[in-house]
């Protein structure tokens, strides 16, 4: 009995261990469950920039009690850490990347003290000019926060990765890869939902995984090395980079 206890006791340790370092212990590797997933109101969603010089530990340890949950953002180039395409910060465009194509975006927006989300394609062009599908009914030119990832897992509560209308420009060695992700979606009332995989798994699994969790819209967001995660200021996953931008939830 003893050395049962002993043996519990171990993995208990192990499975701790994995989770706040980040490494993927035995325990989480033969599941196919991703490693975390929160949900939040629309109103409690922000974008961060870690402040210049900002250490990624200095970083975490500054969302301590004030947000629940925060996850890497889109993508950005490694080489000079500028993020890639459309992205807004407290109603502020912020100087990035520009594509060629349309991709998915995660919108905030205010209609007098209420805020809401929505998923929708964005093109920002280098002359300014914002394009997006008129779908969503809001004018993404006036929204509050916003990043941009792609390509598009779930629309309408179905799964359409894989079908030519929702690569968005992704080539096929980035659509048929796996690694750790991090997604993120909406579900029917509104609120803003986020998985992370810290096991390498494929987009398609990625996919339906955000509909078993009722999202009616999701899309990937950066993954691989980018893939982040803290919660309640506490480093949960790192894997490798520091990303320039996250997506957070509020307490």
């Amino acid at each position: 009995m003893k050395k049962l206890l002993r043996r519990v006791a171990a993995a208990a340790v192990l499975l701790s261990a994995s989770a706040t370092t980040g490494n993927v212990g035995p325990a989480i590797a033969r599941s196919s469950q991703p490693f975390a997933f929160h949900a939040s109101p629309a109103s409690n969603i922000e974008v961060l920039r870690p402040a210049k010089g900002q250490s990624l530990k200095a970083f975490a340890a500054s969302t301590k009690g004030k947000y629940k949950w925060v996850v890497n953002a889109g993508f950005f180039n490694p080489k000079n850490r500028m993020p890639i395409g459309f992205l807004r910060d407290d109603g502020q465009h912020i100087d990035s990347i520009h594509l060629t194509s349309s991709r998915s975006a995660l919108g905030i927006f205010e209609i007098g003290e209420q805020r809401f989300a929505s998923i929708d394609r964005v093109l920002h062009t280098k002359s300014g000019k914002i394009y997006y599908r008129i779908t969503s009914g809001y004018d993404w030119k006036k929204a509050i926060e916003a990043v941009q990832g792609g390509p598009r897992l779930v629309q309408d509560g179905k799964v359409v990765f894989g079908t030519q209308e929702h690569r968005e420009g992704f080539k096929p060695d980035v659509l048929k890869g796996a690694n750790r992700r991090t997604v993120v979606g909406l579900d029917a009332d509104g609120n803003v939902m986020v998985l992370v995989f810290n096991k390498d798994i494929g987009l398609k699994d990625a996919a339906e995984a955000m509909k078993r969790k009722n999202a009616v819209h999701a899309f990937n967001l950066d993954g691989g090395t980018s893939t982040t995660l803290i919660e309640d200021g506490k480093l949960r996953l790192y894997s490798g980079r520091y990303p320039p931008v996250y997506l957070a939830g509020r307490k």
